[in-house]
């Protein structure tokens, strides 16, 4: 006999034993509807699982007599205890979920009549499922059911990769050089964040507040062969062109700043964990720009030499950032998207562009 053919046996043995045990139970319990209930569906399961049994000796012996009497090779003997294997397999799956949901219901009609007291949620794991657990306890069997444990609060990290752009806003837009999302040729975000969910109301809802800190990373990456220039006497940023560089020798022009931030949502998530299922949330965040900014450039001069140039400065960045957040997913993937309301650029009107930044990605939850 086969590994496998030990471990279905094993498994039948097992599934004997839980099927004697809780019909011996049934009987001891003063409910008498409910006990003549189970007497019945136990003798069912009984005679299932006995049948189950019978049948899979009983190809087993006629295997063995074949080989012994020549007419079958031990490979070929083989091949039928493997296929024998699957399909008692399956069927042994079918007997110990019909005992499985008649055990719990069980369990529920002894709950009701009194006879029967569930196992404190405090001492099942959250990721324990619902079933039922027989145990022996000064020589007396006892019954226990195991229930799922709704989570109140859980942590959760995360990262958001987003593409975007700026895009021109208040009564200046397209009056200063790169006031408009044509002047960029796209925007990267990336966001790792550590949050904290706790779950709002009755111990079942589905709303969730969520909390937590966030390391923000944003760059923008310029079209042309421009670099920006703060303006030390009007206090704002210009975009000059970079002498004897042509945008086709470019190989990388981008403006990066990072900053902390402080996110909070609320949450639409109806599963158990919290976690799990679709998640709908909505939310806002406020941070602050850390460091200096940094301007990269990287391109080839006209005799093909490779060069490359950066520039920390505060490049009139706005210090302080705010702004929406929403996303919908399921599971840990998310369709996530950022708008910020403050505006990228700081500084007196007509010398920055007035311009706000939004993106759009994918959020995976880790």
């Amino acid at each position: 006999m086969n590994l496998n053919s030990l471990i279905l046996m094993k498994k039948l043995l097992t599934l004997g034993l839980v099927l004697t045990a809780v019909g011996a139970y049934a009987q001891t319990v003063v409910v008498a509807p409910s006990a003549d209930t189970s007497n019945r569906i136990t003798a069912r399961l009984a005679a299932d699982f006995t049948r189950v049994i019978a049948e899979y000796t009983e190809e087993v012996a006629n295997i063995q007599d074949r080989v012994r009497q020549g007419t079958l090779t031990a490979e070929a003997a083989q091949e039928k205890r493997d296929s024998l294997d699957g399909y008692l397999s399956m069927r042994l799956e079918t007997v110990e979920s019909v005992a499985s949901a008649w055990a719990e219901q069980t369990a529920k009609r002894f709950g009701a009549a009194g006879q029967f007291v569930a196992e404190d949620s405090s001492s099942v794991g959250e990721d324990d499922e619902d079933g039922v657990s027989l145990d022996l306890k000064d020589g007396k069997l006892e019954l226990n059911l195991k229930r799922k444990k709704w989570k109140r609060d859980f942590n959760q990290s995360s990262m958001y990769f987003g593409y975007g752009n700026w895009f021109p806003t208040g009564s200046s837009a397209g009056a200063t050089p790169y006031s408009g999302s044509g002047a960029l040729d796209q925007s990267f975000v990336f966001n790792y964040s550590i949050q904290h969910a706790n779950r709002l109301f009755a111990k079942k809802s589905p709303l969730w507040v969520r909390t937590g800190f966030a390391v923000n990373a944003e760059s923008f990456y310029f079209r042309d062969a421009v670099a920006p220039f703060r303006d030390r006497l009007e206090g704002g940023i210009d975009f000059p062109v970079i002498p004897n560089v042509d945008v086709e020798n470019i190989r990388q022009n981008y403006l990066s700043y990072g900053s902390l931030e402080l996110p909070v949502s609320l949450v639409f998530n109806g599963s158990r964990k919290g976690t799990k299922g679709l998640t709908v949330a909505a939310g806002a965040f406020g941070g602050v720009r850390i460091g200096r900014a940094n301007h990269y450039l990287r391109y080839r001069d006209g005799n093909r030499d490779l060069h490359v140039e950066q520039t920390y400065g505060p490049f009139a960045l706005n210090r302080f950032n705010y702004g929406l957040t929403a996303e919908v997913g399921y599971r840990g993937w998310f369709v996530s998207g950022r708008y910020h309301l403050n505006p990228v650029f700081t500084g007196p009107a007509g010398s920055v562009p007035d311009v706000q930044s939004a993106s759009l990605g994918l959020k995976i939850a880790i």
